[in-house]
């Protein structure tokens, strides 16, 4: 079975999955980004996973958060688990940098 096999079985029951998970601005997450294509940042492991960086909740009815290196979105369907915040300070240089990119 080729990785997009598995990915796609793994979205399927991602979606179907209705867990709410809190989150704010700075929190880190380990979520299933899955398997991309081209140079886009594929998930590693079982589960396709990876660490992102909570930068902005959009909406307060459909919740998602923005990958900063490739400017996406994504389900809160699918964030695992917390493992930590960025410090204020660092989260500040980030944004900056990050709009410097868009402008």
């Amino acid at each position: 079975m080729s990785n997009f096999d598995k990915w796609n079985e793994i979205k399927k029951q991602t979606h179907k999955e209705n867990i709410l998970v809190g989150f704010k601005d700075r929190d880190i997450f380990y979520i299933k980004m899955g398997q991309n294509i081209g140079f886009e940042q594929n998930g590693k492991g079982n589960e396709f996973v990876r660490p992102i960086i909570i930068l902005k909740k959009f909406n307060k009815e459909i919740e998602n958060i923005a990958l900063l290196s490739q400017m996406r979105l994504y389900s809160t369907n699918r964030l695992l688990n917390k493992i930590g915040v960025i410090n204020k300070e660092d989260f500040e240089k980030l944004k900056v940098k990050f709009k410097s990119l868009i402008e």
